[in-house]
């Protein structure tokens, strides 16, 4: 892409070390202080990149522990509601599939998939991008941009909660973004964020040191949850997916296993 200016003002700001030492600070606390701020840092740093024109390849290593953890969990959501990977594996994951709303701010709409090491692919051509610019329609574009906007504000003033507040926040600080790349084109042409996260030496999901050990074993032989099992570990194991296994189990919510249940 050419020279666009607003992200030639924006550069300074966004990507100066001091923007980049804040948002450090804030995955850093998220993975090891357990506060909330991890999903932050990585949607902030998906926004900052894409605007200020810092187009390298993002590793998604990178991201944080908890938006690591919601990529599986949608992963296992969609094909629970009936998503079928395609003929590379990845899945269509949407932003109903992830946990909250606040992790599908980070990358939106993707195709990924988990795999049986543990880790977690995103699919090599997947960009973080504003497609505002190139919308077919955009006055329809537009209209709907305003009202995700008003719809987010109006939950950042009147929410009951403090995490409803927070969403609200939030997702008005990421529809700006797409309010600028509708008007000026910055951010247009995307950050790649494709590749592997989470593999062996970096499993997001923990497991109960005391728990016993999953045993491998054929899929029809039935296996009985323990404390800090889940149903993604169980279908790995078995070498089954999780949108049969849950299937095959009469499980609605692939999140919601209970110690003690029979997996067949």
């Amino acid at each position: 892409m050419g020279f666009n200016i607003t992200e030639a003002l924006l550069r300074p700001v966004l990507r100066s070390p001091q923007a980049q030492a804040a948002i450090a600070g804030l995955r850093f606390a998220g993975d090891n202080l357990g506060l909330p701020t991890g999903v932050f840092a990585d949607a902030a740093d998906m926004g900052t990149r894409s605007l200020s024109g810092d187009n390298r390849k993002f590793n998604p290593e990178d991201y944080s522990k908890a938006t690591q953890q919601s990529f599986k969990t949608a992963i296992d959501n969609a094909i629970t509601r009936g998503v079928r990977p395609n003929k590379d594996g990845y899945v269509a994951v949407d932003y109903d599939d992830y946990p909250s709303k606040l992790s599908g701010l980070v990358a939106g709409r993707i195709n990924a998939k988990n795999n049986s090491d543990g880790s977690t692919s995103i699919d090599p051509k997947e960009r973080y991008d504003f497609n505002a610019s190139r919308a077919t329609n955009p006055e329809e574009y537009l209209d709907n941009l305003n009202g995700a906007m008003s719809s987010a504000f109006s939950d950042a003033i009147g929410a009951d909660t403090g995490q409803g507040k927070l969403e609200g926040v939030m997702r008005v600080a990421a529809n700006v973004p797409d309010y600028l790349n509708f008007y000026t084109g910055a951010g247009e042409e995307g950050l790649n964020i494709g590749g592997t996260m989470g593999g062996p030496k970096s499993t997001p999901l923990q497991v109960n040191p005391t728990a016993q050990p999953l045993q491998s074993a054929p899929a029809s032989t039935a296996y009985t949850v323990k404390g800090g099992d889940t149903l993604s570990a169980i279908a790995s194991r078995m070498g089954v997916s999780v949108g049969d296994l849950a299937k095959r189990n009469n499980i609605a919510n692939a999140n919601l296993i209970n110690i003690g249940q029979t997996i067949r």
